[in-house]
């Protein structure tokens, strides 16, 4: 229901150059409804953005109702 920030730690890899971010996000305040014409969940569509970084990021911040993942090269 809120951001939540944490350290992102990565064990047993090195992360190598740049970072991808791929993350779905549900609206603000959209919580799927027990029913609807697309099955059990008729919230509003999330969205989804793509983004990259210079490389994989120590600390993130997450939204609520949200799906991230980072993409990079290790070693």
């Amino acid at each position: 229901e809120t951001p939540q920030e944490c350290d992102l730690i990565l064990a047993g890899v090195q992360a190598s150059g740049p970072a991808r971010v791929y993350q779905v996000t549900a609206p603000a305040g959209a919580a799927p409804a027990p029913a609807g014409p697309w099955g059990p969940f008729s919230a509003p569509p999330a969205t989804m953005a793509e983004n990259s970084l210079p490389e994989a990021p120590r600390r993130i911040i997450v939204p609520p109702a949200s799906l991230t993942v980072y993409a990079f090269e290790v070693r």
